[in-house]
């Protein structure tokens, strides 16, 4: 579980961006199948579409935003995690304004339906071949829906042309014999729906739209989880250092470090950074002497000033990561290394594996300074923001800067 800290995360973040993705899918998909309702119904071409489109092109920037963050999450890259958060912030924005269009235009929207859809009906009751895509879709709808006319089957007699009700508002019959006869009797028996479609459509439409808007505000709570679960280090005053001394990762790479004392201590000693595979766990071994008996944090720091006294080497060596905490916890700084035991009078030997820190990379601790501290690290565990941000483990006894080895 040592190592979980970082690879946890990384995946994390990858599979909660590829669920950014479906959930931009659902929400094209949710808005066309919307926008197919409304343009069927009554051939409102335009009514309603715009809520739709918009929704559609937010749809498009998740999938290309999700894309992007599954990228910078697997490259474990903090600038384009950023950029990802300030690309989530947008959509979350754009989902918010298309809900409030969308229920500010609902009265509007459903006025001009029911306008389109009487002036449709009468059509529908036309004999004119130009009209019969009218027929047919009023057909379809009755069927489907199962309603008759716009208010009710009345609707068919009250004008001219009077006509009896359509054989669509008829309830079909499981068998195909004597169709004509049985909806013929259903004619005569009055025994067609009674309710009209001019709800049903309305209603219909209404259910459509409501499923894009709940798309749109589930992925609005997730995409806020989201925000929550990025580790976005909360050092922002610290500019992050971007070591072009490592543009890539060779096999086998090494670095070392020799401690420099404060002017109280007189603490010395040496240590080896050793790094196999890329990516891979870095090896920490060497001797340290001088030290006063009990824990010591150690910790590498975000700068490789190591003048006056180590007091400039700036917070811990956070990378992306925001809190403080110990070498197992799943989230800490990527500087956090732990304790290390001094015994009275003796040369403390170290060896660490850590599989956080790297030699290369984001994550690489090469030109950062790594510090003991005068007291022990409590992890982060106190309810303090000290120990938020440093484990209350006092100032630094000693420091060093570490470098490549070859």
């Amino acid at each position: 579980m040592e190592g979980c800290g970082m690879s946890c995360i990384k995946y994390l973040l990858v599979v909660f961006n590829a669920l950014f993705l479906i959930f931009g899918v659902v929400i094209i998909a949710a808005a066309c199948v919307d926008m197919g309702l409304i343009k069927g119904f009554a051939g409102m071409e335009t009514t309603g579409h715009e809520t739709d489109a918009v929704l559609i092109a937010v749809g498009v920037l998740i999938i290309l935003v999700a894309a992007f963050g599954c990228f910078g999450a697997w490259k474990e890259s903090t600038k384009l995690l950023y950029i990802f958060a300030g690309c989530l912030i947008i959509i979350i924005l754009l989902e918010l304004s298309v809900g409030i269009a969308a229920a500010a235009l609902r009265p509007q929207i459903e006025g001009t339906m029911k306008t389109q859809l009487r002036a449709s009906f009468i059509k529908n009751k036309s004999t004119k071949e130009e009209d019969s895509t009218y027929r047919e879709f009023w057909d379809k709808i009755q069927n489907n829906l199962e309603c008759c006319g716009v208010t009710g089957p009345d609707n068919y007699g009250a004008s001219e042309p009077r006509l009896n009700p359509s054989f669509s508002c008829c309830p079909p019959d499981d068998s195909d014999r004597a169709v004509e006869i049985k909806r013929s009797d259903c004619l005569s028996l009055e025994k067609y729906y009674k309710e009209g479609c001019e709800d049903k459509v309305l209603s219909t439409v209404h259910s459509a739209g409501m499923t894009v808007i709940v798309c749109g505000i589930l992925f609005c709570f997730l995409e806020a989880l989201g925000q929550t679960t990025y580790p976005l280090n909360d050092n922002r005053a610290e500019k992050q250092i971007d070591l072009s001394m490592a543009p890539h990762h060779a096999p086998g790479l090494q670095a070392v470090v020799h401690f420099i004392a404060d002017e109280e201590s007189g603490v010395s000693g040496d240590l080896i950074f050793t790094q196999i595979v890329p990516n891979g766990p870095v090896t920490i071994e060497g001797n340290v002497t001088g030290l006063a008996p009990g824990l010591h944090g150690l910790h590498v720091h975000q700068t490789g000033d190591i003048k006056d006294n180590c007091k400039d080497i700036g917070p811990h060596f956070f990378a992306y990561y925001g809190r403080h905490g110990g070498p197992r916890d799943p989230i800490r700084h990527v500087g956090d290394l732990g304790n290390i035991k001094a015994e009275e009078e003796a040369t403390l030997n170290l060896k660490i594996v850590d599989h956080l820190i790297s030699l290369a990379g984001p994550r690489s601790v090469v030109g950062r300074s790594i510090a003991i501290s005068k007291s022990e690290d409590d992890y982060g565990r106190a309810s303090t923001e000290d120990s938020a941000l440093t484990g209350t483990s006092g100032p630094a006894v000693a420091c060093g800067i570490i470098g490549y080895l070859h």
